[in-house]
């Protein structure tokens, strides 16, 4: 194990400290979700899934934006990036629907729901008041009104991708 930590450490000092590492590892992993993507494009277009390609294509657009983006020049992916965008592109499907349901578009209000199922399938499972609560009691700080912010950073920190409007409320909810 010491020289596998050794040639660790060499590779990190050759490329420039530990930050130039992470953004590379960043790189790679998205380049390993475009990849993946790809072919999960090209699966959907071989099965003439039409509304599997839309949406995928639409993740990958997503994620290129995300790269591109100038507030995130040497910024490093995470799994919280990969969740918030595919929120958002669930969150445009679900606006479509609401958008479209007149009674005059029921078919777009239809293709708009199957995608918004659609990208649920790559969103983890929300997670619950339940879980929330037993994390808050977990927490071993003590339930005073002074400390609620670092309740709900702890709570954030076990469960990145919990709503946070939840988490306040059931942080409000233990407080004495």
């Amino acid at each position: 194990m010491g020289k596998l930590l050794d040639v660790f450490n060499e590779y990190v000092e050759t490329k420039g400290g530990i930050d130039i590492v992470r953004l590379e590892y960043s790189k790679f992993k998205l380049n390993m979700i475009k990849e993946k993507l790809n072919t999960l494009i090209m699966d959907a277009m071989k099965s003439h899934d039409n509304i599997g390609t839309s949406v995928l294509r639409t993740i990958k657009t997503a994620i290129l934006n995300w790269e591109t983006a100038k507030e995130n020049v040497g910024k490093v992916f995470s799994e919280a990036d990969e969740i918030n965008i595919l929120k958002k592109v669930k969150s445009q499907y679900e606006e479509t629907t609401i958008a479209c349901n007149d009674g005059k578009h029921d078919e777009l209000v239809k293709e708009a729901t199957e995608q918004a199922k659609y990208v649920e399938q790559f969103l983890p499972k929300p997670v619950t008041e339940e879980e929330i609560n037993e994390a808050i009691k977990n927490s071993n700080i003590s339930l005073e009104k002074k400390n609620m912010g670092l309740i709900i950073k702890y709570v954030k920190e076990v469960y990145p991708v919990a709503d946070g409007k939840l988490v306040a409320d059931c942080v409000k909810k233990h407080l004495n």
